[in-house]
């Protein structure tokens, strides 16, 4: 008998310890591709803070449950240093550190990062897609099989800037791009063209291009004034595009400004700081009117104001937050961290969940040529600036094939 309840209790013993073990929390490692540090962490040093905040969040809650399992988020920072050169190594850095999984800053940073990447097997999300080449495909055109994107980027703000710019400055006819030289400038101009066209815009065949870590904005103006166009597209980051503008001001204040730069009008407004230059300008970016906005981008803004202040949190972005929703959304809904289960989901699915919107459409496929529709058409915020008062005009939907 004693001998029947000596190996009984062993065997509850082994049983709990097999239990505790099942049930041991784990930990999901997210390579954050990004510039901490440098000229471009005027863009990516908030998305960082953000997501942090939306990190601590979810471990605070108990993590996410994937399966059986619960893991708690780690995240890890790969920090390109606003160096061209410095974001392969940053991505081979993540590499060595065993990161499951990837969120990346805009594209043109990553193209030879994500060979890294892929190399790796690594499943990468982009925060925003801006028409640079080799970001998608390989030197022989393959896709990248490992890569999709929680924004349409730089295509959802051409779409919505024409269109918004239609409605509310109707003698607009001519447009001229103006755009940092990030080598995907050319490709992007081809884009605006065509959309701008389709949307009843004469877009100029010449366009300027600028150093963004040294631009001298003043010497643009005279440029983009002399080509006299009704309006300018300004892309790239968004002190360079309040530079140019506040330049515009003084030698030609009828042109109107496009500035694809994801800042909310408060936000360019509060950069250029004068407000007789504060006119004329649609931008994208999110806006602050909490009822136009989703609950957790409120919570994460609320946040932001009290760690860090105004200044930051009205510098949101949410790209990298973005990626959370959406990563967080597939994994919990297939129970699985496993990349092949992710990928045939996202291919499937008819909608997905994004900080701005419950479900957004997939799109990309005929617009991009992708092997499938890799990237989330979220709504775009979209506000104004007249007479140094900035207005969010709300959320612009729209389809792309």
């Amino acid at each position: 008998m004693k001998k029947f309840l000596a190996v009984l209790l062993a065997g509850i013993l082994v049983l709990g310890i097999a239990m505790t073990a099942s049930a041991e929390e784990k930990t999901l490692k997210i390579g954050v591709a990004c510039n901490a540090t440098g000229w471009f962490s005027s863009f990516d040093a908030n998305n960082w803070e953000e997501l942090v905040i939306y990190v601590d969040m979810l471990n605070e809650a108990g993590g996410l449950q994937i399966g059986e399992d619960t893991y708690k988020i780690e995240l890890v920072l790969g920090d390109g240093q606003s160096d061209f050169a410095g974001m392969p190594t940053a991505c081979m850095d993540l590499v060595d550190k065993g990161v499951d999984v990837v969120f990346e800053t805009n594209d043109f940073w990553m193209v030879d990062g994500n060979q890294i990447l892929k190399d790796a097997g690594i499943l990468t999300l982009s925060g925003y897609p801006d028409f640079a080449p080799g970001f998608w495909t390989d030197a022989d055109g393959n896709v990248n099989d490992c890569m999709v994107s929680c924004a349409n980027g730089a295509a959802n703000d051409v779409v919505a800037l024409f269109s918004q710019c239609k409605e509310l400055y109707p003698d607009v006819k001519t447009v001229m791009f103006v755009a940092n030289d990030d080598g995907a400038q050319a490709v992007r101009y081809e884009y605006i063209k065509k959309v701008g066209e389709e949307l009843g815009f004469e877009v100029l065949e010449q366009y300027e291009a600028y150093d963004s870590s040294s631009p001298d904005m003043t010497a643009i103006a005279q440029k983009v004034a002399a080509a006299a166009p009704d309006a300018y597209i300004g892309q790239g980051v968004i002190l360079n595009i309040c530079n140019l503008h506040s330049a515009l001001a003084d030698i030609a204040p009828e042109i109107v400004c496009l500035a694809s730069c994801g800042k909310s009008a408060d936000t360019v407004a509060a950069i250029i700081g004068d407000e007789s230059k504060c006119n004329n300008i649609i931008t994208v970016g999110p806006g602050f009117d909490k009822e136009k906005n989703t609950e957790l981008m409120n919570t994460i803004f609320d946040a932001l104001m009290e760690k860090f202040g105004a200044e930051t949190a009205y510098n949101f972005s949410g790209n990298f937050v973005n990626c959370m929703v959406t990563y967080k959304y597939i994994v919990e809904q297939t129970g699985t961290t496993d990349k092949e289960a992710f990928l045939e989901f996202w291919k499937n699915a008819e909608t997905l969940p994004s900080l701005y919107s419950d479900a957004a459409h997939l799109g990309g496929q005929e617009s991009f040529n992708l092997d499938f529709n890799r990237m989330i058409v979220a709504p775009t915020p979209i506000s104004v600036l007249q007479d140094g008062v900035g207005t969010f005009l709300g959320w612009y939907q729209y389809d792309v094939k």
